[in-house]
């Protein structure tokens, strides 16, 4: 075992080596590209799930994905977003624990437009690593400009304030959330919203970038800045369905106990890489608990590649499981109970859930 961390560090140091600042990526997309833009949706073609052409009016309760665990959930009333992130710098052209990152304005500013959003209500928040939470500040700002001086209002934990402080929020748009409490009204609309005590996948037995985020954070900052702090699972009620969205693999037992859930949007990055103990244990805590009748995978995508080029699978280096290969998750989830509907969620691409909740 020591051996293999040995190699691990040393292919890392050689990998993880660079700088990276907002303005040094080339912003020309022509618009985004499509699923069809890439051979991965033709050779799993059957592991996503398919899009649904969604007309217009407030009867409906919909879901698009668009990277890492970046959710948008809108019913025709109320929009709300989770953990937005679109910047999406190249973590091999940048040293991971020393390199400063920004958001990129012109990149965000280009995928809201792509993906048809011009109004958001709340930003719900997983937890404050770079991945999740580097561009919220932006979004925000940027939804601001759009819907004349009224900015979404940001839920999440105390060091989720930090990362919108830093980023020019001020403190009437950002509600620290309390775990157990249902948030309602308001922007809300239809939806209401429960925080739920929840855990971070580990590697080597620890949480990457542990810790709080204690003061405002600035950018450019380092990603290790990007301290997980206090990690949730979300649940979102709807007349249509109940949503429950775990933003990494792993959960804090007891947590789920007595909640029901019709979807569960599942970050899975990482997921098949854990030993079978562990990927029972989670199956037991969190999907027997919660008893879907469908199962939606994000945090499946590369998120080093920007979201207008070919979508990739996330390849996490592991030592001890190899790289990670998702289609592995699915495979696994189908044979614990092929009664349950399991799909990757593809990106850019509206997801119906009416008929579920009706």
């Amino acid at each position: 075992m020591r051996t293999k961390l040995v190699l691990f560090l040393l292919v890392a140091a050689l990998v993880l080596v660079g700088t990276y600042s907002a303005g040094c990526q080339d912003v020309g997309y022509d618009c985004m590209r499509r699923r069809e833009s890439s051979r991965l949706y033709d050779e799993y073609a059957d592991y996503f799930a398919k899009s649904d052409e969604i007309g217009p009016g407030e009867d409906k309760l919909t879901v698009k994905f668009l990277g890492t665990n970046s959710i948008f959930i809108t019913d025709g009333q109320s929009n709300l977003m989770i953990d937005p992130y679109f910047t999406r710098p190249n973590i091999w052209t940048l040293g991971i624990c020393f390199a400063k990152v920004s958001p990129d304005r012109s990149i965000i500013k280009k995928t809201l437009e792509c993906a048809g959003i011009k109004r958001l209500d709340a930003i719900l928040m997983t937890h404050a690593h770079y991945d999740h939470a580097l561009d919220i500040a932006e979004v925000s700002k940027l939804i601001e400009e759009e819907n004349a001086n009224k900015y979404p209002k940001l839920f999440g934990s105390e060091s989720i304030r930090m990362v919108g402080l830093g980023g020019g929020l001020s403190e009437k748009d950002i509600e620290v959330v309390t775990a157990g409490r249902r948030y309602e009204g308001g922007g809300l609309g239809r939806f209401k919203v429960t925080f739920l005590d929840a855990a971070h996948m580990t590697i080597f037995g620890s949480v990457p970038f542990s810790g709080r985020i204690k003061k405002p954070l600035t950018p450019p900052c380092r990603v290790a800045s990007y301290k997980v702090g206090k990690i949730y699972a979300i649940l979102i009620e709807h007349p249509f369905g109940k949503i429950l969205n775990l933003g990494s693999a792993n959960y804090r037992a007891n947590s789920l106990d007595g909640i029901d859930a019709d979807y569960l949007l599942l970050g899975i990055g990482g997921f098949d890489t854990q030993s079978a103990k562990s990927k029972n244990k989670f199956y037991e805590g969190v999907v027997v608990n919660t008893r879907p009748k469908r199962i939606l995978f994000t945090h499946w995508d590369d998120y080093n590649i920007r979201l207008d080029k070919p979508v990739e699978w996330l390849k996490p280096l592991n030592p001890l499981g190899g790289f990670s290969c998702p289609p592995k998750s699915l495979r696994f989830f189908n044979a614990k109970n092929p009664k349950i509907r399991v799909d990757f969620l593809p990106i850019w691409e509206d997801i119906d859930l009416r008929p579920m909740g009706n």
